[in-house]
C-alpha cells in the first residue's frame, strides 16, 4: 500500500508586513491551513529565508495552482513541496510533557502520568485536531487568568473552545457553569471526550 502523500505549497518572507496579505492569498487560493514558521518554530527555515510560510492543501492540484499564481502574478519563489505519510500526525505528542501553570492548574496529556500535590487540580488532556494542549503562550495566559480569578460560583464563557482546556480548568478551579462553544464541527467530539475523561459535566 503507497503512503498518504500531502501537498503544501512553501514560500518565503522577508517582511512581516507581507505576511498578513501573502496569507490571505493563500486562502483565497483554498489553502486548509498556513503556518508561519520562523527561528522560533520546530519547523524553522534555514537561513535565507527569516520567515517562511507553509500552505497545505487538499489535492496537489490545488497546490499547484496556487504556486503558480504566486510565480506569475506575484513573482514569488514559491515551490510545492510534500509530506510522506501519517507519521506527522503523532509527532507533536513528543514535545507534550506535564506543565503546572499557576497555584493550582497542572495540564497532563492523556498519554503520561504526573506527581501531583495537595491542592492540585489536574487536568487531563488529548487535544486531538482540536486547538489547546496548553503549550501554546496564549492557552497558558488564559489559564493563568482563570487559577487566579475563578474562585468558585463563577459562570464562565469559553468562545473557540477548541480542547476545552479552558472551560474544563474553569470548572476544576470551582466555576458552576461554562458555556462552550465553537465554529468548527472537528473540535465538538474532542472537547466531550476532555470533559468526560475529567470528569465534568457537559449537559
Amino acid at each position: 500500500m503507497n503512503a498518504a502523500r500531502y501537498a503544501y505549497v512553501q514560500l518565503g518572507v522577508r517582511a512581516e508586513d507581507e505576511i498578513d496579505w501573502i496569507t490571505s492569498l493563500l486562502w483565497e487560493h483554498g489553502a486548509q491551513g498556513v503556518e508561519e514558521c520562523d527561528a522560533s518554530t520546530l519547523n524553522a527555515p534555514d537561513n535565507s529565508w527569516p520567515i517562511m510560510l507553509r500552505a497545505h492543501f487538499e489535492t496537489e492540484a490545488q497546490a499547484q495552482e496556487s504556486c503558480a499564481s504566486l510565480q506569475r502574478d506575484h513573482q514569488r519563489e514559491a515551490v510545492v513541496a510534500f509530506i510522506e505519510g501519517d507519521d506527522w500526525r503523532h509527532a507533536w505528542k513528543r514535545f507534550f510533557h506535564p506543565l503546572r501553570i499557576g497555584a493550582r492548574l497542572v495540564i497532563c496529556p492523556s498519554w503520561e502520568s504526573v506527581e501531583t500535590k495537595p491542592g492540585d487540580q489536574v487536568i487531563t488532556i488529548d487535544p486531538g485536531c482540536a486547538f489547546g494542549s496548553g503549550m501554546h503562550a496564549s492557552t497558558q495566559l488564559a489559564l493563568h487568568c482563570i487559577d487566579k480569578l475563578v474562585k468558585g460560583g463563577e459562570r464562565v464563557l469559553d468562545v473557540g473552545c477548541g480542547s476545552a482546556i479552558l472551560g474544563i480548568a474553569a470548572l476544576k478551579c470551582g466555576a458552576s457553569r461554562v458555556d462552550a462553544v465553537d465554529n468548527d464541527p472537528q473540535t465538538w467530539p474532542v472537547a466531550r471526550e476532555n470533559a468526560t475523561i475529567n470528569d465534568v459535566d457537559t449537559a
